[in-house]
């Protein structure tokens, strides 16, 4: 596909040099780093769909055109990003081949990449916020392949398990970058690995743990490898990785059930209640005006009304005693500054009940706030229950992030020689 002939790879050349302005060469201090704006990839876009086949998606044919373009190679980079265009470029002092003879091994953590490189697209590229739920997805598909769909023993876990993991991070970062550029993202997928080591595994801890809890016995079955301290294989002896924490504390799947058991149920309904928490708290939320609650809304309505009246009433007042003075006077200039007077009064009079009314127009409705009321107490109940569930939680959390950790270890560790 990045070999494609662009037919109008030359218009878009010469809008890339007329435009040189929109641009940000050296992006970041980076001579090999180049940012591109919105506006002239809007414009590259216009220029290339003229030529689209049907067949190609634009923002496939865009990137196969800039690389045309500026003549990239295969190790380079294009990504979206914000409907910017990041262009990072690798010579052969930055991207070293990797020999066939060194796949697998430390030589080829990164693919030929440099660390330096990765860090600075991972910085770039790869929020801190967004990291949680980028490896709860990964340790959620790699437990779903090998353990849900494919039951892996525990030889193979030993063997495969890293390789699987990294794998399935490349693939993610593919499609969430949409690169032709596989080799890339292998050496990511090995830098974010590394970094995110312990992570990665404490997620696929939990969802182990969860399995036992709800009983799975090939689950089960496969957590027991780790008391089995020895095993004899081919007439070898190996030392099993072990249930133990650093402060020598070892668990096994007996002792592990009940607390996980415990604290995945807790854990589970502490979720639920978060959700319906949230949704109530949306639903209640519509009944607000003016960030004020219904009935924080009323009683500011209600003093409103009331300084309205109080206007009203001394208005009224000054309306009788001009009627008054007209009455009793005789002078005709004395009797029309009073007449003037009086259609101000009524006028103001007349305002003043137009505000009285469009303020009780707005006043939420007696079925509106026994709604609103009914969802209060929902969400003080269900904020009861979350408090509840969240102390058992805390009562077992040191037991549990024991045991985690030690199945984290674990997981980590292979059998070794003796």
């Amino acid at each position: 596909m990045l070999s494609m002939e662009i037919p109008s790879l030359d218009n878009v050349i010469q809008l890339i040099n007329d435009n040189e302005d929109l641009i940000q060469y050296s992006y970041k201090g980076k001579d090999n780093q180049l940012l591109m704006s919105q506006a002239l990839v809007e414009k590259i876009y216009a220029v290339i769909e003229q030529d689209k086949p049907d067949s190609i998606d634009k923002k496939e044919l865009l990137k196969i055109a800039i690389r045309q373009a500026f003549d990239l190679c295969g190790n380079d980079v294009v990504v979206s990003r914000s409907g910017q265009l990041f262009i990072k470029t690798f010579d052969a002092q930055t991207k070293k081949d990797v020999n066939e003879k060194d796949a697998g091994t430390v030589a080829s953590r990164y693919n030929g990449f440099s660390e330096e490189e990765l860090r600075d697209f991972y910085q770039e590229f790869f929020a801190e916020e967004d990291s949680e739920d980028f490896f709860q997805l990964i340790a959620k598909k790699y437990f779903q392949k090998y353990f849900t769909k494919n039951s892996i023993n525990n030889e193979k876990y030993e063997k495969y398990v890293f390789a699987y993991i990294k794998q399935i991070i490349a693939e993610q970062l593919d499609s969430m970058y949409d690169d032709d550029n596989d080799s890339f993202f292998q050496g990511f997928a090995g830098y974010i690995f590394r970094i995110h080591f312990t992570e990665v595994f404490e997620y696929i801890a939990d969802l182990m743990l969860y399995e036992i809890a709800i009983n799975n016995t090939s689950m089960i079955n496969f957590l027991k490898y780790y008391s089995l301290n020895i095993i004899v294989i081919g007439g070898k002896k190996y030392k099993v990785p072990s249930l133990e924490t650093q402060d020598g504390l070892r668990w096994n799947v007996v002792s592990m059930l009940s607390i996980a058991k415990i604290y995945t149920k807790s854990k589970s309904n502490l979720d639920k209640f978060k959700k319906e928490i949230k949704k109530i708290t949306k639903e209640m939320s519509q009944f607000y005006v003016e960030s004020l609650s219904p009935s924080e809304y009323n009683a500011s309505a209600f003093d409103k009304i009331a300084d309205l009246e109080k206007k009203i009433q001394e208005q009224k007042l000054a309306l009788e005693k001009n009627y008054d003075s007209l009455e009793l006077s005789d002078d005709e200039n004395a009797n029309k500054k009073i007449k003037s007077i009086i259609i101000k009064i009524k006028s103001y009079i007349e305002t003043l009940l137009n505000q009285k009314k469009e303020i009780l127009n707005t006043m939420i409705s007696k079925a509106q706030m026994h709604q609103y009321a009914n969802l209060q107490k929902e969400l003080e109940i269900l904020q009861k229950e979350y408090k509840k569930e969240k102390k058992v939680i805390m009562q077992n959390q040191k037991a549990y992030m024991s045991m985690r950790s030690s199945l984290v270890k674990a997981l980590t560790e292979k059998k070794q020689l003796l």
